[in-house]
């Protein structure tokens, strides 16, 4: 029974988020992604509306599974970062440590070599000068929690990473 009120809540949590419009968390991932772009030239992003509630629906996907892998329907051609694990933490512990986390990846960019690297992925995508819309959705079920960034237009491609990711 307890198992089935949960999931009834998760239900009516998210379609309570994809209704509202945009949550205090989205508002908190936009500011940090927005200051931590600022520091290498990179326009402001904006909160997108449709881009919010593909990323809500992501991390709902990515929290019933258990797992991020990439994978999810929803994103619609958007760039994605992806955060995930168990545990319990607030939509705005989330929407603060991911945006931390992915730019945290900075350190290892190797600016003298632009280009891909599994390791930097997600700080390339969050500075990707060209990205100009922003979708940010968190979800929690049995104990994992997900959350999504997704960007329009997507960044991280080959050839274009010294024209979008720029030294601070």
């Amino acid at each position: 029974m307890e198992l089935k009120l949960q999931g009834v809540l998760l239900v009516v949590f998210i379609s309570l988020q994809l209704c509202s419009g945009q949550q205090p968390y989205q508002t908190k991932s936009l500011n940090l992604h927005n200051q931590y772009r600022a520091r290498h030239r990179s326009p402001p992003l904006a909160m997108d509306t449709t881009l919010n509630n593909n990323a809500v629906r992501c991390a709902q996907y990515y929290a019933q599974k258990r797992a991020i892998d990439h994978q999810c329907p929803y994103k619609s051609g958007a760039g994605e970062n992806l955060i995930g694990g168990t545990g319990s933490w607030t939509a705005d512990q989330f929407a603060e440590s991911s945006a931390k986390m992915w730019y945290d990846e900075v350190q290892k960019y190797d600016y003298n070599r632009p280009g891909f690297s599994m390791a930097t992925g997600h700080f390339t995508q969050l500075v990707w000068k060209n990205s100009q819309k922003l979708g940010f959705g968190y979800a929690q079920s049995n104990g994992y929690t997900a959350g999504v960034a997704l960007y329009s237009p997507p960044g991280n491609y080959e050839g274009q990473y010294p024209a979008n990711v720029q030294r601070p």
